[in-house]
């Protein structure tokens, strides 16, 4: 003979029911709540590495559109010694002007120094053994040059080269235009990300 089950039974098991219920909709709205969340961090994300390469970029163009000046005016006027003391006081204006920029530099065919924007001239010293300076000197390509980043011999600071080629008129290796970028000009920028570590190399 059937039963029917209990009021107490049905109770329970409509407790129950709705508690399952319950739990799935609160289930659902943690997991779509997450999903969300999770969806935002990634828009953020993305948005701050776009403006980190953006800032990046815009860096370097800057200090590369300081090469492309100091080649076209080596290039045209010598490097003469009247024509290197206005040079130098060109150059130590261009990096008064960009806050990124460490110093500029010109190399002849040799690596020797001709010309830089610091108040004195460093002596011997010779760069002809320098990653971007044997790049340009074993190309022929005009372009720029972004080398790896550099802890610098003479102020111990961590900095980026980007760099130039210079041609003789008859299209020769002529020497090296070097802008020198500090790296701790991109950390400042990134700091709220945490401490910005790069793969660094000392120069001897």
């Amino acid at each position: 003979m059937f039963h029917r089950p209990s009021i107490a039974f049905r109770t329970t098991a409509f407790v129950v029911v709705v508690c399952a219920i319950l739990l799935a909709i609160d289930g659902w709205n943690s997991w779509q709540s997450r999903s969300d969340q999770l969806e935002q961090m990634g828009v953020a994300t993305s948005n701050l590495a776009r403006a980190m390469a953006q800032q990046a970029d815009d860096a370097i163009k800057k200090a590369d559109t300081v090469l492309v000046g100091m080649v076209e005016r080596v290039e045209h006027e010598g490097t003469e010694q009247a024509d290197v003391a206005r040079l130098r006081k060109v150059l130590a204006t261009r990096v008064a002007e960009l806050p990124q920029l460490d110093g500029l530099h010109i190399y002849d065919k040799d690596g020797n120094w001709v010309a830089n924007s610091r108040p004195t001239q460093p002596e011997n010293l010779n760069n002809a053994n320098r990653e971007y300076f044997v790049f340009h000197r074993t190309h022929e390509e005009r372009g720029p040059h972004i080398g790896l980043p550099v802890k610098s011999r003479t102020t111990g600071r961590l900095l980026l080269p980007i760099s130039r080629r210079i041609n003789h008129a008859d299209g020769s290796f002529a020497g090296v235009a070097l802008a020198t970028i500090h790296l701790d000009f991109f950390s400042k920028f990134y700091a709220r990300q945490g401490p910005l570590r790069w793969c660094t190399r000392t120069e001897p």
